[in-house]
């Protein structure tokens, strides 16, 4: 396995709308819907188990961090999503 970072500057500037993280036996992906309707999907290739940590970058400190208890969402197959409303 390579270590390095990446940017994608294609969504520079994109407001996102939702973003969904799928690990499931068959199907492991990260998800980033944007208000403009397009969609950017990390299809991965290994096992993961995630812990989401949300840092306060304003303060310049990346130790000040909080954990962030992820929501379950129901188990459909991630291709089945439902509508996206404002509501």
């Amino acid at each position: 396995m390579h270590n390095y970072d990446v940017e994608y500057p294609h969504v520079h500037g994109k407001i996102i709308r939702r973003f969904r993280f799928t690990n499931t036996a068959d199907h492991r992906c990260i998800e980033i819907d944007f208000e403009d309707n397009t969609l950017l999907m990390f299809k991965l290739d290994v096992h993961l188990s995630e812990q989401a940590d949300l840092a306060v970058m304003s303060t310049g400190n990346t130790n000040d961090v909080r954990p962030l208890t992820p929501v379950p969402i129901n188990n459909a197959p991630a291709v089945a999503y439902p509508p996206i409303t404002d509501s």
